[in-house]
């Protein structure tokens, strides 16, 4: 697996994630703010973008690891992917658009499910090429989204101060024996 090919996934899965976050104004309003469709809306739909950008992950991690090494294919899927293979379900989810906020939130479930079932998965892997490649993409990530923060956001923790507390290599050794 090309190190540039995960890097550049890895940024642009940061990059999706952050944008689908919403404003701080928004989450206020939802928080204060008597329950409305109106009100809710907004968070469904950041909360949708950044499913999306896990389910769009999990297609990369079928395409850049194969069938043997993580298994996905193997997965009982819920009942309304309809005994479909996950990659047809998945696609299907991510190109569904719902119509009403009933539809939008019901649409949210059903792909925060499917996530949770794949990560569960992920997560108890055993092949040492998919918990390599594991590693590898959470440390990208994470290099990704410091880099993406600016230096007065990141409680001062510059690029000296993250290489003495070896911060990735941290992040790359999570769950490792």
């Amino acid at each position: 697996m090309p190190l540039d090919r995960m890097r550049a996934e890895d940024a642009a899965l940061v990059k999706l994630q952050r944008e689908s976050r919403g404003s701080l104004l928004e989450w206020l309003v939802e928080f204060l703010a008597p329950v409305c469709e109106a009100c809710e809306e907004p968070l469904y739909r950041h909360a949708q973008a950044y499913q999306d950008a896990l389910l769009q992950t999990i297609l990369q991690v079928d395409a850049d690891l194969g069938r043997e090494a993580h298994r996905l294919h193997t997965l009982t899927l819920p009942s309304w992917c309809r005994q479909q293979d996950f990659t047809i379900c998945v696609r299907a989810l991510l190109d569904e658009r719902a119509e009403t906020f009933t539809g939008q939130v019901e649409l949210f479930r059903r792909k925060a499910a499917l996530v949770a079932l794949f990560n569960d998965h992920l997560d108890d892997l055993d092949s040492q090429r998919a918990r390599a490649y594991m590693s590898c993409r959470a440390v990208l990530a994470a290099r990704a989204d410091f880099e993406a923060t600016p230096a007065d956001r990141n409680n001062d923790r510059g690029e000296d101060k993250r290489r003495a507390e070896q911060f990735f290599r941290t992040e790359a050794s999570v769950g490792m024996e």
